[in-house]
């Protein structure tokens, strides 16, 4: 089997897999301990990614600490693993996973600062240490997910967040990085865009990388705290991939069986005409759709607009308790309507009885 590069593909998506955890003591203001340590171990087979984040934190103050750990797990992971090591052990925790806008241990929700709100995104990881960390002692933890890498068309930029502003830091920390890719498609091209990464690749496409040096935190600027790089896969090699796992039956929280798989199929680009296309589209703005769902529905909207072909025609049709269009009939998709169209649709507001009746009737004459 060939191997290849990491995270997956994704078209010229520049993407940020981690971001250090933090250690706090204190949530309303955000005080926590100190970082000193920041590694990160990254295995990634085909799509899948396994990462583990160490980070070590110092308390530097004269009093003792109650901590409570958080790690901004990217969405659409999965934590396996949290392990801590106080005064020389390592100890093994239990947790599991916590509804949205909830937390563990009187972390998250409203009463986070804004930072740490940026900082640790939609998904966090909240783990109280029962343990307290003496003046002058250490703190080492290690959270282990997995997740399954986006895929498009073979260029991927991983944006690595070493560190953040927020969180207290000595001058000096010390980070240290290591990457696996095993892939069954060839790796062609690997980008260190900070010339940081010392890497080889093997006869059998395997990428190994490793990098470990210490860093002025106060010195550094945004950039400089995100590491930077991309690959590329070939496009020689499409076909049908599988991924499949086979589980041990105390495993298996279920009676649905013990394995999963799952194939991509990714044919080969034709080269062929693509046949011109008519799109409408139709929008519920009715006042149930407000908040959220109705900045998803423009966005939407916005999306496959910007992803039409040249040869292409659309329209818009929205309703509420009566329907309106973008125009009279379908127009060609040249920039000057697809211009307007985009700002037709983000003025679209949420108001109003819901008459999808009458939209059909418009979009269907």
């Amino acid at each position: 089997m060939k191997k290849l590069s990491l995270m997956i593909l994704l078209l010229v998506v520049s993407m940020t897999l981690f971001g250090s955890g933090v250690a706090i003591y204190n949530w309303e203001t955000g005080a926590g301990l100190d970082i000193t340590a920041d590694k990160y171990d990254i295995t990634i087979e085909n799509q899948v990614a396994i990462i583990t984040a160490e980070q070590t934190f110092t308390n530097n103050s004269s009093i003792t600490r109650e901590i409570e750990y958080a790690y901004p797990v990217p969405e659409g992971a999965n934590a396996t693993s949290l392990r801590f090591n106080v005064d020389d052990e390592w100890y093994e925790a239990e947790f599991a996973a916590v509804p949205d806008g909830g937390s563990s241990g009187g972390g998250g929700g409203d009463t986070l600062p804004y930072q740490l709100v940026d900082l640790l995104g939609g998904n966090p990881l909240y783990y109280e240490i029962e343990y307290q960390i003496e003046p002058e002692h250490t703190l080492i933890v290690q959270v282990t997910y997995v997740q399954l890498l986006e895929y498009a068309f073979g260029e991927v930029a991983l944006d690595i967040n070493r560190l953040h502003s927020f969180q207290d830091a000595p001058s000096t920390v010390d980070f240290e990085l290591d990457i696996e890719l095993i892939s069954q498609r060839t790796i062609t091209e690997i980008v260190d865009v900070d010339n940081i990464l010392t890497d080889l690749i093997d006869e059998d496409f395997h990428y190994v990388g490793h990098v470990a040096y210490s860093v002025d935190f106060y010195e550094m600027n945004q950039d400089e705290k995100v590491f930077n790089f991309e690959y590329e896969l070939s496009s020689e090699e499409l076909g049908v991939f599988g991924f499949s796992t086979y589980l041990e039956s105390e495993d298996v929280p279920d009676d649905w069986g013990r394995g999963f798989f799952t194939y991509i199929v990714e044919p080969a680009p034709s080269e062929e005409l693509v046949m011109p296309k008519a799109f409408t589209m139709i929008v519920d703005r009715s006042g149930s759709m407000g908040g959220t769902k109705i900045s998803q529905a423009r966005n939407a909207i916005v999306y496959i607009l910007q992803n039409l072909n040249d040869d292409d025609y659309f329209n818009i049709v929205d309703f509420a308790s009566q329907s309106q269009s973008f125009s009279s009939q379908h127009v060609a998709a040249t920039a000057s309507n697809v211009n307007a169209a985009i700002t037709y649709a983000q003025n679209i507001q949420a108001t109003g009885g819901t008459n999808i009746s009458s939209s059909f009737e418009m979009a269907i004459p």
